[in-house]
């Protein structure tokens, strides 16, 4: 569960996502990060590394155009979202 919690220290942020709950820091009201469970990330990282083979995949099956690094990034930050 994600929780947006005002008022709360980081400390207690910290011990909340070491009991598994998921926490929304705000700055200026709005949120600006979060503090999760490693569960979480390392879940998050198996989906980025699985989006990042199936990206490879699809390049080295597609054997048309060679283009530049600048023009991929390009191409798949407009297709998928990706910012670095």
């Amino acid at each position: 569960m994600l929780k947006d919690l005002r008022n709360i220290s980081l400390t207690e942020a910290v011990e909340r996502a070491g009991q598994g709950e998921r926490v929304i820091i705000r700055r200026k009201g709005k949120p600006s990060f979060a503090i999760v469970p490693v569960a979480d990330a390392e879940y998050m990282q198996r989906i980025e590394d699985e989006l990042d083979i199936r990206l490879i995949r699809e390049a080295h099956a597609d054997n048309g155009e060679k283009i530049t690094w600048k023009q991929l990034r390009a191409e798949l930050d407009a297709k998928h979202g990706i910012r670095s």
